[in-house]
């Protein structure tokens, strides 16, 4: 099967990348980040003052957490053996964003039969249409009500 991953760079992806190379053949098309500044600015026309209040004290209680069972965390990878480096038949390009006529052109190009999406953006019509393959999202939360990575966070 051909199989692009759309995703940003995270821990995450790198799971379900590797994952997915143990036994395919994967492309992987990698988004470039928003600026700080810029997110947040969208962010705040978007949904509001005491909704991203709320996201920025959440995001700050997530990273403590993180910082506080790191150790833990690495232990259970290194206990179920994830990869979370490179694995050798996995194939990376970068586009600013997976809305580009630049990040079409790739998956033209590719023409997957399967397209997983991990943290990016959400994908325009035009992206949707511009080839025949499934998307599969990976997102957990209510797109587009609620963004981000705690998403699922947000719509409990």
């Amino acid at each position: 099967m051909n199989i692009v991953v759309l995703a940003t760079k995270s821990l995450t992806s790198n799971f379900l990348i590797n994952s997915l190379g143990k036994e395919n053949k994967v492309k992987v098309i990698f988004e470039s980040k928003v600026s700080k500044k810029v997110f947040w600015k969208n962010r705040l026309k978007k949904i509001g003052i005491l909704a991203v209040v709320g996201q920025i004290l959440f995001l700050i209680l997530a990273s403590l957490f993180q910082r506080i069972f790191r150790k833990k965390i690495l232990n259970l990878i290194g206990k179920k053996n994830i990869s979370v480096i490179k694995e050798p038949n996995v194939c990376f390009r970068e586009v600013t964003s997976v809305n580009s006529d630049d990040c079409i052109k790739i998956l033209k190009e590719i023409n997957p039969d399967l397209i997983i999406l991990n943290g990016t953006r959400i994908i325009s019509e035009k992206v949707l249409c511009s080839v025949n393959s499934l998307f599969i999202n990976t997102h957990c939360g209510i797109t587009p009500k609620y963004r981000g990575v705690h998403g699922g966070y947000w719509a409990i």
